[in-house]
């Protein structure tokens, strides 16, 4: 599906191509609409909307869940939200670590990288480092071995191309299974050419249920010296890390702490 989010006065507006048979669907399900006159009286809404509009017809239920309509339109607006709250997130995030001086590695999908191009590149300004979560956020317990590879190697090359972009040092090629799931015959195959990144403490920022004071137990009662902590830069988590990622890397650094970005 092609989205692009344009803001030309002020509010975001989302702009989206239609499934050709969609459309064709659509424009034929009008005109049967009138050439239909007892239909065409019901669901002609025009004198209900603003402006200088002389018809407008709203479709019926059945026809918007048969054609894919209402599908389209939805899995549409999902990513329009996922869009805007993404980059929010983010820019959360790197904010809370500026002001705090602190830097972290951000492990980056390689479709995200796609979508949010001048995003990434702030990560790397801002003086972060970026490592590989593959492309498409794969799950390597149901993925063969050939899928997984290739899935992984198309992520580090985008990462790899942010980072020529804007001078960074190359230093070890770091991947971070997503989910944390990975067999052991993958690893044999990663393991050369990767330096693979797991961690001891997952702050579970993405689940609704747990309380802001539980996440923020969760990270200062599991760490340890060379801990490595997982927050997510995603829509989940965003109303947990907004109220405690600043009082836990502050909480860090007041219990001697400090962060690396060294792999």
């Amino acid at each position: 599906m092609s989205l692009q989010i344009l803001k030309p006065f002020g509010p975001s507006v989302m702009k989206v191509k239609i499934p050709e048979k969609i459309l064709n669907d659509l424009n034929d399900y009008v005109d049967k609409i009138i050439e239909d006159k007892e239909k065409k009286t019901k669901l002609d809404y025009g004198d209900q909307l603003a402006g200088d509009v002389t018809q407008e017809f709203k479709i019926e239920k059945k026809f918007a869940m048969e054609s894919g309509w209402i599908n389209f339109l939805a899995k549409s607006s999902v990513q329009w939200i996922e869009h805007e709250h993404k980059k929010k997130v983010t820019e959360f995030i790197l904010s809370v670590l500026n002001e705090l001086n602190i830097k972290a590695t951000f492990f980056l999908i390689g479709e995200q990288i796609i979508k949010f191009p001048e995003l990434t590149k702030k990560i790397l300004k801002d003086g972060h480092y970026i490592g590989n979560h593959s492309l498409s956020h794969i799950n390597g317990f149901k993925a063969n071995n050939q899928k997984y590879l290739y899935d992984v190697e198309m992520g580090e090359k985008l990462v790899n191309e942010k980072k020529v972009e804007l001078g960074v040092e190359r230093k070890n090629k770091i991947f971070r299974p997503p989910f944390g799931r990975i067999k052991p015959s993958q690893i044999k195959l990663l393991k050369t050419k990767y330096k693979i990144i797991m961690w001891d403490v997952l702050s579970w920022d993405f689940k609704k249920q747990i309380s802001h004071q539980k996440l923020y137990n969760n990270v200062i009662n599991n760490v340890s010296p060379g801990s490595i902590i997982v927050f997510h830069n995603n829509m989940k988590s965003f109303d947990n890390l907004s109220k405690s990622l600043k009082s836990i890397l502050i909480k860090l650094k007041d219990n001697g702490y400090s962060f690396s970005t060294t792999w």
